[in-house]
């Protein structure tokens, strides 16, 4: 559960992390994350800056996660396993941001102390074009509120952009609005001003943003779903 960056030219492998362990998974998804946040069958998480000379990834403690033992029923042969598995009103696993040079040396940790107090998951991170800035999804437990931030790739105090509260909750909206992306990323003009889904009217449209997270406009509108954007003139 540790990460490596091999150069392909000299055959030469770097550690990025060193703590990885059991219940420490590097970038790498656990349980929760992988079936509840990022979707059935994806468990990498890291995420190459662009212009490839660093990876932001999460740090995942499965540490406070109680165990929850099953059987699987499917071979005829029957076997038990044991999953890190918060049931509800148990701990959720911990997890953190960290930012690594691909030349290895220390890494760099967003400052999330603005959310120390609660229990919230990190719902999607993401590279601004410059590469200097990663932005990340913060949720509560229960979704009923939604932040966009954004911090300085060498570490730091973030700055939250658009917070989205709802009386009931507040999805991802994780459709890919970009083909080229893998999750709901802000997709960056060129201009500096970036485009996000949402669906706080009851349908999923999209909104454009000054960089500071000032709400330009609503670009799409109407009782239909907003769910693939093919271009941007």
């Amino acid at each position: 559960n540790n990460q490596f960056v091999l150069d392909l030219a000299t055959e030469r492998e770097t550690p990025l992390t060193t703590d990885g362990a059991p219940k420490v998974l590097n970038g790498r998804l656990d349980w929760v994350y992988e079936e509840e946040i990022f979707g059935r069958g994806t468990n990498r998480a890291y995420w190459w800056s662009p212009d490839s000379s660093r990876l932001a990834f999460l740090r995942i403690d499965d540490t406070p996660v109680a165990g929850f033992t099953v059987v699987d029923h499917i071979p005829y042969e029957q076997t038990v396993e044991t999953w890190e598995y918060p049931r509800a009103g148990e701990a959720n696993p911990t997890a953190r941001i960290g930012v690594a040079r691909v030349t290895g040396g220390a890494v760099q940790w967003i400052d999330m102390q603005k959310y120390a107090s609660g229990d919230h998951l990190i719902m999607s991170v993401s590279w601004a074009p410059d590469s200097q800035r990663v932005l990340y999804v913060v949720q509560n437990r229960t979704q009923t509120w939604l932040d966009l931030n954004m911090s300085k790739a060498a570490g730091g105090e973030g700055q939250t952009l658009l917070r989205e509260t709802s009386q009931t909750w507040v999805g991802l909206d994780d459709r890919c609005i970009d083909p080229s992306c893998g999750t709901a990323d802000p997709v960056w003009l060129k201009d500096g001003s970036f485009l996000r889904l949402s669906s706080r009217t009851g349908w999923p449209h999209l909104y454009r943003y000054q960089a500071d997270g000032t709400l330009i406009k609503q670009i799409t509108d109407g009782t239909w779903e907003l769910r693939v954007l093919h271009g941007v003139d």
